[in-house]
């Protein structure tokens, strides 16, 4: 089993854009993201807010049997992940269209 834990930073003033995305992910979109990180071979997804004095980070931890999926569904190019989830991380400033996840 592979693991992957990353840090994104979030921009000043998306703190509230960042919960929201993730209550989300919990509430009304629960079962649309549990199929696309089955679809990824992700098993195991947490995500945390972490404050910090440089500012706010997105914490995730990631588990799946290969990461190659996962991370490339991240990638700027077109994937399974689709807009509706790289949108917010790009508002965010988790995610650039140029180079992917911050982190990747």
């Amino acid at each position: 089993m592979a693991s992957l834990a990353s840090a994104f930073p979030i921009l000043p003033g998306k703190t509230e854009l960042w919960k929201h995305f993730s209550q989300e992910m919990v509430g009304p979109r629960r079962s649309e993201h549990e199929a696309s990180r089955k679809r990824l071979g992700v098993t195991r997804e947490v995500a945390y807010l972490q404050q910090t004095p440089q500012g706010d980070m997105a914490v995730v931890y990631l588990e799946a049997q290969d990461m190659h999926s996962p991370c490339q569904a991240h990638s700027p190019k077109p994937s399974s992940i689709g807009e509706q989830v790289k949108t917010p991380l790009v508002n965010l400033g988790a995610y650039s269209r140029g180079r992917g996840l911050a982190s990747l």
